[in-house]
């Protein structure tokens, strides 16, 4: 089988590895991406945004199920043993907080988790 592709975007994927031949990279960039169908929508995240991610979520993220399981554990404090979940509105309430506070939104959820055992549980 023969394709035709412009001449700027044969030398866009030579660029990415100069010292293999075309038809190869071009045959590993589409097996790659075989299972996307065409206007499918999804998200590629690579160098810097991959690692900045990961280092946000603090584990590697390798699949979506990994990137998925870890955004589930950030969902959540943990007290005493025990996982409190939030909600999408307490989220969005936590890093509106945390922006004002000028603090990640990772440190405004433990803060209301210390202020809330220390609210219920009060002088004991």
């Amino acid at each position: 089988m023969r394709i035709t592709i412009p001449d700027s975007l044969a030398e866009q994927y030579q660029a990415l590895d100069p010292q293999r031949p075309l038809d190869e990279i071009l045959t590993t960039q589409l097996v790659r991406f075989s299972a996307i169908a065409p206007g499918e929508r999804f998200l590629l995240l690579r160098g810097v945004h991959r690692e900045q991610l990961e280092a946000l979520l603090g584990r590697t993220v390798m699949t979506a199920p990994d990137l998925l399981a870890a955004m589930r554990e950030k969902r959540l404090i943990t007290v005493g043993g025990v996982d409190v979940p939030f909600t999408d509105a307490q989220l969005r309430a936590a890093a509106s907080l945390a922006a004002k506070n000028r603090i990640t939104t990772e440190a405004q959820i433990q803060k209301i988790g210390v202020e809330a055992v220390e609210y219920m549980l009060g002088g004991i």
